[in-house]
């Protein structure tokens, strides 16, 4: 299975997030996961 880390901008991570969280979950968004995400990919 080919990896998919490149896939998804940092903001798009953030974006589809919002949606999963205040669509699905019906909660507010969580504030930070682009910067969040962005500190993760460093850190791999």
């Amino acid at each position: 299975m080919p990896p998919f880390a490149d896939t998804l901008s940092d903001e798009q991570v953030a974006q589809l997030a919002a949606y999963i969280r205040t669509g699905v979950a019906a909660r507010e968004a969580w504030r930070g996961v682009a910067a969040t995400s962005a500190k993760l990919r460093k850190e791999n």
